[in-house]
């Protein structure tokens, strides 16, 4: 490898040469792309799930500011219209099934529409000829850098997947570039050159810079911390050798403009294939672009995350040993309780056609509670193991959960929370379903006394199992009764005590009526 400061000076120098150079090895490969080839490179592999879901976005604002006889604007209505009466009528359809789900909203925002396609469609022939026909030569157009397991969702919630690395170089961030073009061809020679990142699998011009991109193996959601660490690295090296891309490009949910797309913000520019590599398709590990680029290897950023965790568990632990004036200064998540009791209920396989809003009652409970204890990423696998076992389609149910997940995206604090009593009163769950499966949340006063007193039982190893407050008042009454109907046919009362199985002192109090 080069040393870094010679190879910029003498690509500062030669930039006339640079450019000429890489003009002809990037001749064979530039303007080639379709907006299908794009979306084809980027989330086209088959490791990346196929039912899930690639957002397209597209902003209307440049076409609704040139719409001069407002007919653009009045077609953009219609569409809103016509999507919301179709998910109108699905509502009404779920309404009449007896389901609970949520009411659609008429979208007021015409400027910006996403739309999400399936992965499996990016390998259909007929799919993606009707997708380049609707997007080729259209403006401001734009595809998602990651895939989602929600339908017309883009964040990182419903984040699955992420399918490649990229970075965003504009050119009034490198004045000494006056195009697109030149700015590339510097890049990849400064790459090829230092070695100090590898080489690229595609440069693409959009407009008012370059998008460059690395096609990586799929990083799923759990890998999202060490996905921002290698972004932050990546910039800080295309920074040693004298480039500056956007700060702001890092977000893994961003949007970058689609090839054969027009840029409304540059006159006469259009979004072009610059470079490809002759291995366009060969991925690179995720393990192996950290390892190039991050400044600790795997193990060592482990270590270093156990460490920074352990610390702020500790700061965790004083605190709320304060609070909850405990020794061990552990506070269990009561959350993780109350979805202990919501699987046992599951069990029964209460919730039958027959009770219908149940079943909406119970999921919208389930993911609630699923949502304090778990990263939201898996609470859609474990909505769908408690439908499999109540043998539920989730689908069904899908819009009505929605709500739940907006609430998650906007943080802790503004997440639902269950009241155990209103949870006990919507699920109906009677008191001897709060005995038999042993509830330690979902259940009310008289089920908790009774538990008590069966754990003391089976601590004394007591044979009979102990009553309720209401059995044994109904047995002292039978009691009384029985004495006082013996006592009046001449019966002693040491005789009664042995016949009925109770204290002489006992039926002396029943006689007196205390």
């Amino acid at each position: 490898m080069e040393n870094i400061d010679e190879v910029l000076l003498r690509v500062a120098h030669d930039r006339e040469g640079v450019a000429w150079g890489w003009s002809k090895r990037c001749e064979p490969f530039m303007g080639t792309w379709t907006p299908a080839d794009h979306l084809y490179f980027l989330h086209g592999s088959e490791d990346v799930k196929q039912d899930h879901y690639v957002t397209i976005a597209r902003s209307n604002a440049y076409a609704l500011q040139n719409d001069v006889d407002g007919a653009f604007e009045a077609e953009l209505k219609e569409d809103n219209q016509r999507r919301y009466e179709r998910e109108l009528r699905a509502y009404e359809v779920a309404q009449a099934e007896g389901r609970n789900v949520r009411k659609p909203r008429r979208q007021s925002n015409i400027q910006w529409v996403q739309d999400s396609i399936p992965v499996s469609c990016l390998h259909d022939a007929h799919e993606r000829s009707a997708f380049n026909l609707m997007y080729e030569n259209s403006f401001d157009a734009y595809v998602c850098m990651s895939t989602s397991w929600a339908r017309n969702s883009r964040t990182t919630e419903t984040l699955s997947t992420i399918n490649c690395l990229w970075l965003d170089l504009d050119l009034k961030d490198n004045p000494l570039c006056r195009y697109s073009e030149e700015l590339a061809y510097m890049f990849l020679e400064c790459l090829e050159l230092t070695g100090i990142l590898p080489m690229p699998n595609a440069v693409v011009k959009s407009g008012g810079g370059v998008h460059v991109y690395w096609k990586t193996s799929p990083i799923p959601a759990e890998a999202l911390p060490r996905f921002r660490a290698l972004m932050k690295h990546l910039h800080l090296k295309v920074g040693e050798i004298g480039f500056t891309p956007d700060p702001k490009c890092v977000d893994p949910v961003r949007v970058l403009r689609l090839c054969k797309t027009q840029n409304s913000k540059y006159e006469r520019s259009k979004c072009e294939l610059l470079w490809r590599s002759d291995t366009l398709n060969a991925r690179y590990s995720f393990d192996d672009l950290c390892d190039a680029v991050l400044p600790l290897t795997r193990e060592e950023y482990r270590l270093q995350q156990e460490k920074e965790n352990h610390e702020k568990q500790k700061k965790s632990a004083q605190y709320e040993s304060r609070q909850s004036n405990r020794p061990d200064g552990y506070k269990k998540n009561s959350y993780e309780v109350i979805l202990s009791d919501l699987r046992k209920l599951s069990i029964l396989k209460r919730f039958a056609s027959s009770t219908a809003g149940l079943r909406d009652k119970f999921l919208f409970n389930f993911t609630v509670a699923c949502s304090w204890c778990m990263h939201v990423s898996q609470i859609r696998d474990e909505l769908h193991k408690i439908c499999k076992q109540m043998k539920l389609n989730l689908d069904e149910f899908w819009s009505y959960l929605q709500s739940v997940f907006k609430r998650i995206e906007k943080g802790t604090k503004h997440k639902y929370r269950l009241s155990p009593p209103k949870v006990i009163e919507e699920l109906k769950i009677t008191f001897e379903e709060m005995i038999d499966l042993n509830l330690r949340i979902l259940r009310n006063k008289e089920a908790r006394k009774i538990q008590k007193r069966v754990a003391k039982a089976e601590e004394r190893n007591q044979l009979k199992p102990p009553q309720s407050i209401e059995e044994m008042h109904r047995s002292k009454h039978e009691a009384q009764r029985e004495a006082f109907s013996l006592h009046w046919e001449g019966m002693s009362k040491p005789q009664i005590a042995k016949l009925l199985g109770i204290s002489e002192r006992t039926v002396y109090r029943y006689l007196k009526g205390t």
